[in-house]
């Protein structure tokens, strides 16, 4: 994604916003700039926690729609991204889905609009919206773990 009008600083604080609710599991894949833009992915520092029988996909892990985890930020803490972001410097712009050489591709999302637009991640034939592709909606037994690991740091 490529976005204008903000700097490093303001990335990293929407960064430490996302974190805060997503346990610290949320990372930049890529942070540079290209010319007076930023380019950047956000990725996830691990896909599960726990171990053995007790293993569970992490927070904020996007899950193929084959049912796989992917060592990607999913759909909401995207979102949770761009509003941190639009927060923190509300005249950002990110450039999302597309390549600027062709505009058609893509879209503009702003503090205005453009944020929290659902699309099809699956087939025609197996349709799988990319809010459906994570479990933000975190079970008990996620919970119980995240809970007990908090009590040993």
């Amino acid at each position: 994604m490529i976005v204008k009008n903000a700097n490093m600083d303001h990335f990293h604080a929407a960064l430490a916003v996302v974190n805060a609710r997503y346990d610290g599991n949320i990372k930049f894949k890529t942070l540079e700039p290209k010319g007076r833009r930023v380019s950047f992915t956000l990725t996830v520092n691990s896909c599960t926690i726990g171990k053995g029988k007790a293993k569970v996909t992490a927070p904020g892990v996007s899950i193929g729609p084959n049912g796989r985890r992917i060592a990607a930020a999913c759909w909401h803490c995207h979102g949770d991204f761009f509003d941190a972001l639009f927060r923190v410097c509300p005249d950002a712009a990110v450039y999302s889905s597309g390549s600027l050489a062709n505009p058609r591709t893509g879209k503009w999302i702003t503090k205005d609009g453009g944020n929290w637009q659902d699309w099809n991640k699956g087939s025609m034939m197996y349709p799988k919206l990319a809010s459906e592709c994570c479990e933000c909606h975190r079970n008990v037994r996620t919970e119980k773990i995240l809970a007990a690991q908090a009590a040993q740091r």
